[in-house]
């Protein structure tokens, strides 16, 4: 580098980082706008998911109502329809003053699944239900209704023949 700060008499340093940044920057382009996409499905299927819920209050039960519209209760996007419900005994865990885990009876509380009617698409990775919204066993989901919103994970999911 001489005097003038040029990398072999002809080329300055700040030149050199800035074509650098040029070709990053459209190699990156060209990288995003080329990769392979996932490929969607044809058509809407129809698509039936379980949500699990803990710790209903009992007298909260008579408000999940079948045929009510389902939301996502963080963005309010529609997700489907309530098709019906189940209800079983709640068993907290419980840890003693010894360390020991013990399930305990919870006459005050159920655990109530959900089960959801949806149109979807089935792609490469995963389930898309109502266009956008990525569905998958064992994943948090908060779900809206007119009534509720609640918190529960997806117990279960497939696409209806």
């Amino acid at each position: 580098m001489g005097k003038s700060g040029k990398l072999f008499g002809k080329i300055s340093i700040v030149d050199l980082i800035v074509i650098l940044v040029v070709l990053i920057v459209a190699a990156g382009t060209i990288y995003r706008f080329t990769s392979p996409q996932t490929v969607v499905g044809q058509g809407d299927t129809p698509v039936e998911f379980v949500v699990r819920i803990e710790g209903v209050r009992n007298f909260t039960t008579p408000y999940y109502v079948p045929g009510l519209r389902v939301y996502d209760g963080l963005t309010n996007q529609f997700i489907g329809r309530l098709v019906d419900t189940h209800v079983e005994p709640h068993y907290p865990s419980v840890e003693l003053t010894d360390g020991s885990i013990v399930y305990s009876y919870n006459p005050n509380h159920v655990v109530i699944y959900v089960r959801v009617e949806a149109n979807g698409r089935a792609t490469a990775d995963a389930i898309l239900i109502e266009g956008t919204y990525e569905i998958t066993a064992n994943s948090n989901i908060f779900l809206q209704t007119r009534y509720i919103r609640v918190q529960g994970i997806v117990y279960s999911v497939e696409l209806v023949n």
